[in-house]
């Protein structure tokens, strides 16, 4: 990969995971496994890359 597409892609992980972090603060792991919309809110953000 050419050094922009990397520089492209780690901030598009930096993006997803900042969002994350935001989604999931406060959150136990047990909300996690109970709460549909939380597993698929971190789902959708961990596997999303709009440059990929």
């Amino acid at each position: 990969m050419p050094s922009r597409e990397v520089r492209k892609y780690l901030y598009d992980i930096a993006v997803a995971a900042e969002y994350i972090a935001q989604f999931t603060a406060g959150k136990t792991y047990e909300e996690y496994c109970t709460d549909p919309m939380l597993r698929s809110e971190f789902w959708a953000r961990a596997t999303t890359n709009s440059s990929h």
